[in-house]
């Protein structure tokens, strides 16, 4: 069995943007908790929203549709507001 948290934020807002170390300190905690995957997930009206996935295109190894930092695997995903509620959804990297 796979242990994976499918709700994380890297901490971007509608006042804050994206901090790319945040990518790195989430996948050491997620380490340290013994996780085999990470979703990395933010609310999609947050400031610079897309700067995540351009960062982790640039920095992070792609393969299999998984973006992969050593052997955990990272997906970018995003969660969005709605009346009854949130929803939260992986965008698997489509190109890899």
């Amino acid at each position: 069995m796979k242990r994976i948290d499918t709700h994380t934020h890297p901490k971007i807002s509608k006042h804050f943007t994206f901090d790319p170390r945040a990518i790195a300190r989430m996948t050491r905690r997620a380490r340290r908790a013994g996780l085999d995957g990470l979703a990395i997930t933010e609310h999609f009206h947050g400031t610079g929203f897309w700067t995540i996935w351009d960062h982790m295109e640039a920095n992070v190894h792609l393969e299999r549709g998984l973006f992969w930092a050593g052997d955990l695997a990272l997906v970018p995903g995003a969660e969005i507001n709605i009346a009854e509620g949130a929803l939260r959804g992986p965008f698997p990297a489509l190109d890899g």
